[in-house]
């Protein structure tokens, strides 16, 4: 399992950063301006919004995530390296959010994208508690359910919000 092997090999929350999250979010803001060029009515400006608002929701999505999973598992927060396994969950489970959010603008039929995202992630998540805390079993729900909110619930509230005020 995925969640093994970074166990195995764990990496410094800013090597994550640099090497995963943030050329992601460069690449969704630069991406979000293709409907340019097949999208006869897309105007420089809703690309402008749609690109603040994707990067937006991916990297303070992010920011607040981490912090609602070290509120919800403060036993592993506390251990020696228990903040970047954290970081580590919220920066890996972006990534994934940021590739379903990058599909979903070359793609004109995103709300499919975005409905199959949570059903991955909380299964992804269900066998990464024990990553997140070496006490917790593979699968344990309660666990499971923190840590998806603590996830999903920042990304999706703010491409709400954000979609609301802005597209």
């Amino acid at each position: 399992m995925a969640w093994e092997e970074i166990g195995k090999n764990p990496q410094p929350r800013q090597s994550l950063l640099q090497r995963l999250l943030y050329p992601l979010i460069a690449v969704i803001a630069i991406a979000s301006f293709v409907h340019l060029f097949y999208d006869d009515t897309a105007t420089v400006a809703d690309c402008l919004r749609r690109a603040i608002v994707n990067v937006t929701v991916v990297f303070f999505g992010y920011m607040l995530s981490a912090y609602l999973l070290t509120l919800f598992f403060p036993t592993p927060a506390k251990a020696q390296g228990g903040t970047d396994k954290l970081h580590g969950v919220a920066i890996y489970s972006y990534v994934v959010l940021g590739g379903f959010v990058l599909l979903s603008t070359f793609l004109p039929w995103y709300s499919i994208i975005f409905n199959f995202a949570p059903f991955y992630l909380v299964f992804s998540l269900s066998q990464g508690v024990t990553y997140i805390d070496g006490e917790l079993a593979t699968g344990d729900l309660v666990a499971t359910v923190k840590a998806s909110l603590a996830v999903l619930l920042p990304f999706y509230a703010l491409k709400v919000l954000l979609s609301a005020f802005l597209l």
